[in-house]
Parts: C-alpha cells; structure tokens; sequence
C-alpha cells in the first residue's frame, strides 16, 4: 500500500472513531529505569563509536529475563537506529512469550506487559517508507491489539509495583550464548 493510501486510511479511521486513542507520555518520553537496560537512555553507554557503545552494552549483564529483553531491544537500536519500528516490535513479541514463576510472577507479568505495551502504543518509530509512517502514528492511533485501555499511569504504576531487578526469571526464556 502506498505511503499516501495509508495516511488517508489512517486519517479516515481517527475522523471516524474507529481508532483508540492510548494516552501518551508527556514531553520526549517518560524517565524511568529498571534493571540494567530498561528505560529511556539508560544505560547511558556514552557518545562513542557505535562499536564502542555495542562494547559498552555487551559487558553489562541483564538481571534477569525482563532486563535480557531490553537489552536485546537496545542492542537492535544500536543496530538500526533509534526506535527502529522492527526492534520495537521484536521488544513486545520478546516480553509477551516470558512466562514467570515464584511469588513475583504477576507483578512481573504486569511489568512485562507494560513495557511491551509502552512499545507498541506510545513509542513513536523511525524507519523508511510505510515503516516511518506507521511508526511516526502509533502514538496517535493506538492500531497495535495491546493499545486499547492503555495509559501512562498503568505504565507507571507498574514501574512503581515492580519486584526488585533480579525476580523476574522466566521459565521459558531463551539465554542467548556468548
């Protein structure tokens, strides 16, 4: 579908109302920091080369299985750019599949669920073509299944509920090797 095609129907859907709207996070984005990779900005890695920020990165060690996503999820910005539409997505496919155990277990679903909803709702993205046009909208439009009901104050509430970094092990998680 061409880029223009896609604006109109995207337009028609927010005219119509046949669009949610999730509510978004004020000013560049939220500050909040969880784990070792989880957060906006964080870890700061420095202004280096792109192969020494990727250094950086791989000699910090994720917590547990939430933190392994966003680290994984910050790696694939190095990669491709910041909020590359595809690391996103790979971010909220990764946190959805991690099923948890223990006595943290909901909390850390409900963690996990946030910020894979935080992902595909309120992050705008980069990209090229349809890609950039999608990613420039999905804060306005809310089109991804998890953005309906979604608000910064569940985001940040279960930042504020979270178990401490280290409790969210998951049963399933797959540990990349080294």
């Amino acid at each position: 579908m061409p880029a223009s095609l896609a604006l109109v129907v995207l337009v028609a859907a927010l005219l119509t109302g046949c669009v949610q709207h999730p509510t978004r996070p004020e000013g560049e984005g939220l500050a909040w920091a969880w784990g070792n990779f989880c957060g906006k900005s964080y870890p700061d890695l420095g202004a280096g080369t792109p192969a020494e920020r990727l250094a950086a990165l791989e000699a910090i060690e994720p917590v547990d299985d939430i933190d392994a996503a966003c680290r994984e999820h910050d790696r694939c910005y190095l990669e491709r750019g910041m909020h590359a539409l595809a690391c996103d997505d790979a971010l909220v496919r990764r946190v959805q599949t991690l099923r948890f155990e223990g006595p943290d277990r909901r909390a850390c679903r409900r963690l996990a669920d946030q910020i894979g909803r935080f992902f595909a709702c309120a992050m705008p993205s980069t990209g090229e073509g349809l890609d950039a046009l999608v990613g420039a909208l999905k804060p306005l439009t809310g089109l991804h299944p998890m953005c309906p009901g979604f608000t910064t104050a569940d985001f940040l509430g279960a930042l504020a509920d979270a178990p401490p970094p280290g409790a969210c092990r998951a049963i399933n998680a797959e540990r990349p090797s080294r």
